[in-house]
């Protein structure tokens, strides 16, 4: 039970840790494109797999955290 309320845990920090990087990539004229010199079609398409790993992290945040307060697993 304590290694997944420290995996759920994790899960809520990588989530957090990712959420300026997304923004970063939302925006239209973005200091990414200007740095790295690719069009925002192409960042567009690293917003949206960006989005998509966190949503997976969000999910595996609510789950573990679920799992681990209701108590379901005790013994």
């Amino acid at each position: 039970m304590k290694y997944l309320f420290v995996f759920a845990d994790r899960a809520g920090f990588a989530f957090v840790a990712n959420l300026p990087l997304l923004y970063l990539f939302a925006a239209k004229n973005k200091p990414i494109k200007w740095l790295i010199g690719y069009s925002y079609e192409s960042l567009n398409i690293l917003h949206r797999r960006l989005s998509e790993l966190m949503c997976s992290e969000a999910f595996l945040h609510f789950a573990g955290m679920l799992i681990v307060c209701t108590g379901y697993f005790d013994t």
